[in-house]
């Protein structure tokens, strides 16, 4: 059994301790974790070292642990000399490798649905890049798992800017030739319900808070207004539409209620297009959004 009492992760900020919620969450004490969420009003994240299947939640976990399991030992690390993303046959859209760099820990590899859904690709940044206090819990996250050696399964609740419900993760040590533990491999699966069943309507659709700001697009919107992979941005800069004069999606929501409007859109071609809005709105983490269904006219 490894000894976690001596742990003691450096940290980058002096009013911030790496080190407290690394030592804590290793040695499965999550009393400094649970009120440093709360002081950040944010609901505790749930960890599990050494999960069993049961716990996993999710078919692309438990996909990804299988491999992990031929990889390396079942249920441990995978030894970094034997490791590489294309025995994951397709489920690399769904995992980070990362390695660790200093106090921090650098994305190697950020899948294409994680991307996606988060709203920023985080290859070749580092997890101090996210910044605020999600920063902090994965870096003790991380830390912690070096110390334990072990799998850890983690669900956390993310910044409200990040249009996801929570986030499900499997992180799997990558292990040196040394023994020790070099850097991760982690399936990181959104759980959404809401997300879920806007990506199955046909018709482009796209959620904005109050202030016109997007929250998320659906495939459907990407390619109809040709949005590019990246950080997501205002209504208009995105699409060339404008939701002016609308009541708050507070009151809309509450009366259930739904605007129909024509609008007159230009494709970034240059063409003009006249398309149909019916806005509504929805509530995500007890906040109401407008929710944009968009059809162009030709479709009838």
């Amino acid at each position: 059994m490894t000894d976690h009492s001596h742990y003691s992760a450096p940290s980058a900020d002096e009013t911030i301790d790496v080190g407290t919620l690394a030592n804590s969450i290793a040695r499965d004490d999550f009393g400094p974790v649970r009120a440093y969420f709360q002081a950040q009003e944010v609901t505790e994240p749930r960890v599990i070292w050494s999960p069993e299947a049961r716990f996993f939640g999710s078919p692309v976990i438990r996909s990804f642990a299988e491999v992990c399991d031929v990889l390396g030992e079942p249920g441990g690390g995978i030894p970094e000399a034997g490791f590489g993303l294309d025995a994951f046959d397709g489920l690399d859209r769904w995992l980070m490798v990362l390695e660790r760099q200093g106090e921090h820990f650098r994305y190697l590899h950020y899948g294409s649905e994680i991307r996606d859904h988060y709203g920023s690709d985080m290859t070749g940044r580092t997890t101090a890049d996210f910044g605020g206090y999600i920063s902090l819990f994965f870096e003790a996250l991380y830390h912690a798992t070096i110390v334990r050696g072990e799998r850890v399964l983690s669900e956390h609740e993310p910044p409200r800017r990040v249009f996801v419900r929570a986030w499900r993760r499997l992180i799997v040590p990558l292990i040196g030739s040394d023994e020790q533990v070099m850097g991760f491999v982690a399936a990181n699966v959104p759980d959404n319900e809401l997300r879920a069943g806007l990506e199955m309507i046909v018709d482009p659709v796209i959620v904005t808070d109050r202030d016109g700001e997007v929250q998320y697009v659906n495939a459907a919107a990407q390619q109809f207004f040709r949005i590019a992979p990246g950080p997501l941005r205002s209504l208009k800069a995105m699409t060339g539409l404008e939701l002016d004069g609308l009541k708050p999606p507070e009151v809309l929501l509450a009366r259930r209620e739904v605007i129909e409007r024509l609008e007159l859109f230009e494709h970034k071609s240059g063409l003009m297009d006249r398309v149909a809005l019916s806005i509504s709105a929805a509530e995500h983490r007890g906040r109401a959004y407008y929710v944009t269904q968009v059809r162009p006219i030709d479709r009838g």
